[in-house]
């Protein structure tokens, strides 16, 4: 997918997958073959290896949407002949933690809001800070609301890191 959309590797991307959960054979396969190919999906994912989308952060830059059917190998027991397998790929960016960056406004909704579209701006360079302050304006007469962010806490550098945190 990277070569087609004239990525090189130095980009770095993150890669999401959905296959329909009601297919349960199908799900379990996929999941399998997801951690028994760990390290090398790792390998051409720069680290990383393939992530649910439903983790897929709504700021997120997408390049492309792959729903190209998977054909693994034919006539074995137990593999699905064909795999409907939706793959996202996306730049990788910094991702705001919903429930802390929703604590960092002051529970306003409306703040996270316009926070999580000031974020799609700023999310390349997002990850390389410590802290960001940033203040929110709905207009030039509005005073504004001051938001303090911290890296680890309120925003990850990927979703591969912000998942690794809430695992711990």
């Amino acid at each position: 997918m990277r070569k087609n959309l004239g990525l090189v590797l130095t980009d770095k991307v993150e890669v999401f997958y959905k296959v329909d959960s009601a297919d349960k054979i199908t799900t379990s396969f996929i999941e399998n073959a997801i951690a028994h190919n760990h390290d090398t999906i790792a390998a051409k994912l720069g680290g990383h290896t393939l992530v649910p989308v439903a983790h897929l952060p709504a700021t997120a830059f997408v390049h492309v949407v792959n729903n190209d059917p998977i054909k693994p190998l034919q006539g074995v027991v137990g593999v699905p002949a064909q795999i409907l397998c939706e793959l996202t790929l996306i730049s990788q960016g910094a991702v705001l933690h919903v429930e802390s960056a929703l604590a960092a406004c002051g529970g306003n909704r409306s703040v996270l809001a316009h926070l999580q579209d000031y974020l799609k701006t700023v999310a390349h360079a997002l990850g390389q800070h410590a802290t960001h302050s940033v203040l929110l304006q709905t207009s030039h007469k509005d005073k504004g609301v001051q938001v303090e962010l911290k890296r680890g806490v309120h925003y990850f550098e990927s979703v591969h890191a912000m998942l690794a945190s809430i695992k711990k």
